[in-house]
């Protein structure tokens, strides 16, 4: 896959139960990530979404920041999250970002992938993806290291049971996670020339198409029995295939990475409660001119 500017890596963000844990760097959560919606006098709204089973159920709901000078802790409540009872495990909380030296990025929700905008670049099985997000084994103490996961769409959207238990559409992606990686926002993208329709069409390969969107937000992985073979005598080649089956099996994560679809999240910024916070903020702003 290409090189990833570090600038869309800085978009991710990792999640702790309180800000000791954040400055700390212990007690692991899971990932989020900096969107920010446009607004009338050109300063934009901005938000930090991760998924509801880690922001809010888990109750991983305080936020690790880069900043030049060291990590920045903006501690949340739960209850603070806001989220569609019943619905996506996906939860949002408004932002403001002020303090000078900040290492973050945030994804214009221009860059959400839409269905139209699916069903008009052909977006599927095949296309490549990659997460940025939180591998929990090299958690570090001051800073943030994103961890970047790739992949390929394997399915379109399905009902899916997400981790909160709301059966709802998702990618299903190809691409190898762990806990830490929930709440992770995943890209899809081409570069010149890497699609197939040449050879279907007969035409020449569209060297001019390219594409980066926001393809959705990682929720969890399917699960499938490994199996484990008990000590015994070594068999011999000849012995029947029934004496060589595993007796024992063990529960694991798969390579089936679960992405709730981008719009999703769109959806999610249409609530009363977002859409008047911005008319507060708005007002505010106006005042403060």
């Amino acid at each position: 896959m290409p090189l990833i500017p570090s600038q869309l890596l800085n978009c991710a963000f990792f999640l702790y139960k309180n800000r000791d844990d954040a400055l700390a760097g212990k007690g692991a959560g899971g990932t989020g990530f900096l969107i920010a919606a446009p607004s009338p006098d050109g300063l934009g709204h901005h938000y930090g979404v991760s998924n509801h089973h880690v922001a809010v159920s888990g109750l991983y709901s305080c936020i690790r920041l880069n900043a030049v000078s060291g990590p920045v802790v903006l501690e949340f409540g739960p209850e603070e999250w806001i989220f569609e009872p019943g619905k996506d495990d996906v939860a949002i909380i408004p932002l403001d970002i002020r303090q000078p030296g900040m290492l973050v990025t945030f994804v214009g929700t221009n860059l959400l992938l839409f269905p139209q905008a699916a069903d008009e670049e052909k977006i599927g099985p095949g296309d490549d993806v990659f997460m940025v997000g939180r591998f929990v084994d090299i958690d570090a103490t001051q800073t943030n290291v994103i961890a970047v996961r790739s992949g390929t769409i394997s399915t379109v959207p399905v009902p899916i049971v997400q981790p909160n238990g709301y059966n709802g559409p998702c990618y299903c992606v190809d691409m190898h996670s762990r806990t830490g990686y929930s709440g992770s926002p995943v890209f899809v993208y081409r570069t010149p020339g890497n699609t197939l329709e040449w050879a279907l069409s007969g035409g020449p390969v569209a060297l001019n198409k390219s594409l980066l969107a926001l393809l959705g937000i990682h929720c969890g992985q399917f699960t499938e029995e490994l199996p484990v073979r008990k000590k015994r005598k070594p068999l011999s080649a000849e012995a029947p295939l029934s004496e060589k089956a595993y007796d024992e099996y063990i529960e694991g994560l798969s390579g089936m990475t679960c992405v709730i679809p981008a719009w999703r999240i769109r959806a999610l910024l249409e609530r009363p409660e977002l859409v008047e916070h911005q008319r507060r903020v708005a007002a505010l702003r106006k005042e403060n001119r």
